[in-house]
């Protein structure tokens, strides 16, 4: 399984150990002008039923630079369904139909499954169906000057309180609506993982279809971790 597929496979599916560092000092982190921002973003997918966007990946390893970008359409539907169908350059698809998650890779003929619970979800995705607590999960600072943010864009960075094994911090570009237009996710060796998003639709119906997956004659099929083949 690629690693860079996605941040969302990786701490919804991946079992990897990581290396104990020394956790991030947080001094000067939840003043009123992060929170206001963490409730605003909060505010804005806590309303929203259904979620569509183009998004452009581009994943970059710490001694190595830039991968090639990854792009696609993201489905979400309340409560607890979420589609990544990446196109370019090649299918692949990460799916979450509200009991199992998927990750399926056509070049490869394989798809992994896990099974998941709501609880279990880490929080950057608990948010986009408007559950979870960004203030009561992280510690959150305002990025001043950030090169990330672009016109009327705030850069927030998030720091998990309980610490996480998946990833050290986030960092969300949004803009004054409280849209997410930019994902950045560091690990804990230093890799970036930026997701870009835009031409984003609200509120509009999207096929059940979408968010089931049944794997196609002469797909492997086994469950993450364990490599036993999926019952079906």
């Amino acid at each position: 399984m690629n690693k860079i597929f996605t941040i969302l496979a990786i701490t919804i599916i991946s079992t990897n150990a990581y290396s104990q560092k020394k956790t991030e000092d947080t001094t000067g982190y939840n003043l009123a002008d992060a929170q206001l921002v963490c409730l605003k973003i909060q505010a804005y997918y806590n309303k929203i039923k259904t979620f569509k966007s183009n998004f452009r990946q581009v994943f970059t390893k710490r001694f190595h630079g830039d991968q090639k970008p990854e792009s696609g359409v993201l489905y979400i539907t309340k409560p607890g369904k979420m589609t990544w169908e990446y196109t370019t350059p090649e299918k692949k698809f990460f799916i979450v139909d509200g009991k199992k998650a998927w990750v399926y890779e056509p070049l490869n003929k394989q798809a992994l499954w896990k099974n998941i619970s709501d609880s279990g979800l880490p929080a950057p995705v608990k948010f986009l169906w408007g559950k979870g607590n960004l203030i009561a999960e992280f510690n959150v600072k305002i990025i001043k000057n950030s090169k990330f943010a672009g016109k009327n864009e705030t850069v927030l960075k998030l720091v998990p309180k309980k610490r996480s094994p998946h990833y050290k911090s986030v960092l969300f570009v949004t803009d004054s609506s409280g849209a997410v237009k930019q994902s950045i996710v560091y690990d804990h060796e230093g890799n970036r993982n930026r997701i870009y998003f835009s031409s984003i639709v609200l509120d509009k119906t999207i096929p059940e279809s979408t968010y089931i997956f049944k794997a196609p004659k002469g797909v492997m099929v086994m469950e993450a971790g364990t490599e036993k083949k999926a019952n079906k």
